[in-house]
């Protein structure tokens, strides 16, 4: 009963709202299709109940034990840690990347490393880079550089 009240309730507040707008329509071309719009629009809140079915509201709560609780959330977790590392070695190839570009170096590639220490599972970052040979005499002072500059074990080949 509560649905047929509420289905009438919208069809006079529809009434209403478009007999205010057609009010303050002023008589222009644009009367007859804003009225064929009216017309169509009342008519679907019209028809609305016996066209649309109403939803049926389900709700099924799946059962699940802890255990298999636990192991999607780490499952869940390694994902996450994957894709954060991952994210991060990009990031740091970039910086180096753009460190030895501003410095004139030329190198051909940039891997990164992480390993973790201790108990709390810190990680360490080393860096890979493979330079061009004509940086090879500089060697020693290109590692020295890069090391204080990025803070971190940077390990140089040449390829």
């Amino acid at each position: 009963m509560g649905a047929i009240r509420q289905w009438a309730f919208s069809l006079c507040v529809v009434m209403v709202a478009c007999g205010m707008m057609s009010m303050l329509l002023p008589k222009t071309n644009l009367d007859k299709m804003f009225r064929m719009a009216v017309s169509v629009f009342f008519m679907c809140c019209l028809l609305s109940p016996f066209v649309l079915q109403s939803p049926q509201l389900r709700i099924e709560v799946q059962q699940m034990s802890q255990q298999e609780i636990q192991h999607r959330a780490q499952r869940l977790t390694a994902v996450a840690d994957v894709q954060s590392e991952q994210a991060f070695k990009n990031e740091l190839e970039k910086i180096v990347g753009q460190n030895l570009a501003g410095k004139g170096i030329n190198y051909t590639d940039i891997t990164i490393h992480i390993t973790t220490k201790g108990q709390n599972g810190e990680a360490v970052p080393v860096v890979d880079i493979e330079l061009d040979r004509e940086h090879e005499p500089e060697h020693q002072s290109i590692r020295r550089q890069l090391m204080s500059e990025l803070g971190l074990e940077v390990r140089l080949g040449y390829g």
